[in-house]
This record gives C-alpha cells, sequence and structure tokens, in this order.
C-alpha cells in the first residue's frame, strides 16, 4: 500500500483519538521527588518524571501560555511567525527536506516550524495547529527506530538541534493521551540511545546524553539545551542538575564540572584548565600580538582555519588563494599563525551555533529555579556576546555578529541582562529556536 495512504489512515485513527482526548481532564498528579543536592540547586523543582505524570498547571518549559497569550498579533515579529506556522510539515518522506518532519537532519526547520504552529495555537486556539503538532510528535517516535533514518556523521547534532523545540511546541498544546505519556517515556529512555557518528551509518557512538557530557562546543551546548528541554518537561529534577553542572562547567566554573574532551587547546588561555568561555580578562600573548579572550569560546576558535602562503601540502583543489601562484593551504588558526599571517582572527559559524545552544539551555535553566543562570561565571554567556561584538566592530567584514538563523540569540540575552545588543528581524528561522523577537521583544 503507498505510504502517503498509510499515513492517510493513521492520520484519521489519530485524529479520532484527538477528539476522544479532548473530552478527557487534562490535568493528572505531577510526579513527586526531591531537590538535587548541589552547590547551585534549584528553588522550585517539581520531582522527577518517570513517563506518568505532566507538570504541574502553568509551569512551561519557555514561555508561559498565559504569557504569550497577552502578546500582540500585530508587527513584524507576528507576521513573520504566524506566516511560518501556515507552511505544512511533510510526513514520511525521506527524512530529508525543509519541513520533513524528522530528529535526523541536522539541516531541518520542521522542529521550529512545529514550535511556531504551537504557539500561533497558544495564541490564536485554532485546533489545526494543535492537530499538526501532535502528529509531529507521533512522527519524530514512529521514526527513532527506523534503520533507514539515519544522518550518520551529523546524527547527534541533528538530534540535538530538532528535539528542543518538538519538547517545547508538545509542551504549548498539551498531548492527549496515550500520546502524552508514550511521548514522556520515550523522553526518558531515547537519550541513551547510541547514534551514528561516522560514515558507516551504524548507531554505535555517543548517545546525547554523553555527547553533553563529552563536548565543549556546539554538539555539546545544543545538547544540553535539548537535555534541559527534556527535564523540564518530565519534571526531571536529576536530569536536570545534571544539565545544570554540566552546564556551569561549560561556562567556566571546573569544580562543578570538567569532564570534558577538548579538541584542541591552543586558544585554552590556561591549557592545563581549559574552558568552554574564557574567563575575565584573560587574554593570550604570541609574537607582536595579544588576542582577548574574556568571553571568547577557545574550542570554536580552534575549529578556524586560515589560509597561510607558505603551507603548500594540501591539493590543488584546496588552494585558498586562486590569485597567487602555486597552492596555498587553509591551516589551523592558532593564536601563533594568526599572528604572523595579519593578526584577523578568522570567524566561523560554529561559535554562533554554540552560543545558540547555551542561551536556550540558559533560559530553559533561569524558569525551572536557576534564576541566576545568566549570571554565573561573571556574567559568562553576556561577556561571550560582546566578545563577539568587538571582533565585528574590529574587523566587520569577518562577520562576527549573530545573524540570519542565529539572530534570535541576542533578543534572550537582552531581556537576560538589560542589554542592548544589535538585533534583526528576519524570515530565517533558527536551528533548535526562534521567534524571540516576539517572545523576549521589549515591552
Amino acid at each position: 500500500m503507498p505510504r502517503p495512504h498509510r499515513r492517510s489512515i493513521r492520520a484519521f485513527v489519530f485524529g479520532l483519538a484527538l477528539l476522544a482526548g479532548a473530552c478527557t481532564d487534562d490535568t493528572t498528579r505531577p510526579v513527586s521527588g526531591t531537590h538535587p543536592t548541589a552547590t547551585k540547586v534549584s528553588n522550585n523543582d517539581l520531582g522527577p518524571g518517570d513517563g506518568g505524570g505532566r507538570r504541574l498547571p502553568r509551569v512551561f518549559v519557555w514561555v508561559p501560555a498565559d504569557s504569550l497569550r497577552a502578546l500582540p498579533m500585530t508587527g513584524i515579529a507576528w507576521m513573520h511567525l504566524e506566516a511560518f506556522a501556515q507552511n505544512a510539515l511533510v510526513f514520511d518522506g525521506a527524512n530529508t527536506g525543509t519541513f520533513e518532519v524528522t530528529l535526523f537532519d541536522k539541516e531541518s526547520d520542521a522542529d521550529v516550524l512545529a514550535l511556531a504552529k504551537a504557539m500561533v495555537y497558544v495564541r490564536t486556539t485554532n485546533w489545526v495547529y494543535r492537530y499538526h503538532v501532535q502528529l509531529a510528535i507521533q512522527e519524530i517516535m514512529d521514526e527513532w527506530g527506523n534503520p533507514n533514518a539515519v544522518d550518520c556523521t551529523n546524527e547527534p547534532l541533528a538530534v540535538a538541534r530538532n528535539l528542543t523545540s518538538y519538547v517545547i511546541a508538545a509542551d504549548y498544546v498539551g498531548l492527549d493521551e496515550p500520546l502524552a505519556t508514550q511521548f514522556r517515556q520515550w523522553l526518558g529512555t531515547m537519550l541513551d540511545q547510541p547514534l551514528s557518528e561516522h560514515a558507516d551509518c551504524v548507531r554505535d557512538n555517543r548517545s546525547l546524553r554523553e555527547v553533553m557530557l563529552q563536548r565543549a562546543n556546539n554538539w555539546g551546548t545544543m545538547a544540553m539545551a535539548a537535555l534541559a528541554a527534556v527535564a523540564a518537561y518530565r519534571n526531571d529534577v536529576v536530569l536536570l542538575a545534571d544539565v545544570r553542572r554540566v552546564f556551569d562547567g561549560w561556562l567556566g566554573d571546573r569544580n562543578e564540572y570538567a569532564g570534558f574532551d577538548y579538541g584542541g587547546l591552543c586558544w585554552q588561555p590556561n591549557p592545563a584548565a581549559p574552558v568552554g568561555i574564557g574567563p575575565p580578562h584573560a587574554s593570550i600573548t604570541t609574537g607582536a600580538c595579544t588576542f582577548s579572550l574574556d568571553g571568547a569560546l577557545p574550542e570554536e576558535l580552534r575549529r578556524s582555519q586560515i589560509c597561510d602562503p607558505a603551507d603548500s601540502t594540501c591539493a590543488a583543489a584546496f588552494d585558498c588563494d586562486l590569485v597567487t601562484p602555486g597552492t596555498q593551504c587553509k591551516v589551523s588558526a592558532c593564536p601563533d599563525r594568526v599572528c604572523a599571517l595579519g593578526g584577523r582572527i578568522p570567524s566561523n559559524s560554529y561559535l554562533h551555533g554554540a552560543l545558540a545552544g547555551a542561551a536556550v539551555c540558559a533560559e530553559i535553566l533561569s524558569r525551572r529555579g536557576y534564576a541566576d543562570v545568566y549570571r554565573w561565571e561573571n556574567n559568562a554567556l553576556r561577556r561571550a556576546a560582546q566578545w563577539l561584538l568587538d571582533r565585528q566592530n574590529e574587523d566587520p567584514a569577518m562577520d562576527w555578529w549573530f545573524s540570519g538563523n542565529d539572530s534570535f540569540v541576542p533578543w534572550l540575552l537582552n531581556r537576560a541582562y538589560g542589554t542592548s545588543f544589535p538585533t534583526e528581524q528576519n524570515t530565517n528561522v533558527g536551528r533548535n529556536m526562534d521567534f524571540t523577537d516576539w517572545t523576549h521583544a521589549p515591552r
């Protein structure tokens, strides 16, 4: 039987279940639990969930639903959100394409589309948006065990990017039973299932939880955000405390966590004690150059490359200077090489991706009792944004500042810190979050 017809039948049956669920009581008692013992603990966590309970009323993973209902349905931000929400999610496809519902495509925007539909549902009560979100949640669970739905070398990053918005969307629409319990239970198990990181496409590598614990780059922060969303949605204070501890370690508190596997140390202010964000007043001096690292992301900077005219070891196809005769190769842009080649630090998109994950993680933690998270490690996220802005002002051609699908980040930081970092409104949606120009704009 053709796949589209199978989807039609399943959608019809699922639709009947939703109608039945709409007639039932949507509130159940949350699972109780105790607070974790840690230096920085939450004062209002709701207890660990194990697949049966639901959150207390008005406690949401992201912006409370009551706050969304009070936001304007006019202006550019709402216009972009509403227009985007009207795009159609694609089901039962090849796990590729902009709006294909999948966890296994790191370029998919279907997760953020589901979030848009959920937000518009909350603001307008149009049940069609809610129905589409529930179908999407069912789809990602059905897809999870499909051996053909693999993103191979990037699977942990794909899952980390996509999961967060699906969880928040589910939280906003309030899933009907039995889907609500099934989703909570599935979330509790999928975090520890091995994923694929290599071209063999075999799922025998790190799980999402292991990525959070080991990667100090954008993979790790995206995983932190995803696990924070899962913990908040399931009322799992044990997981939330783990995320809090690891996130604080990434911000710079190595007493909280220092178990990351760093890929290179050349940009670390103290190679013996590497961190995710450079501490206040940190710098590196090499040759005639001194580079400020107060707020820098050393693990992402070491991934930058620079064209070295003295290096001809690469194949001609990788020549980075087509004007100069001969072959010139891109090399790792460590401080000594950057200084020798003029002192211009090359930017890269990994910096923005890492801060996109970190900002979302911080925002979720701030709403689950860790109200001072943005202040941790001397306002680490504000210093990171300031470091990027300083580089942008020094060298505008390098595109240091947030733009395009990362442009949601400054809205979060400005709301948290009361700053006035440059913001923009555009129709590009983020990798793991968006619409903060509507939800977090000054009022």
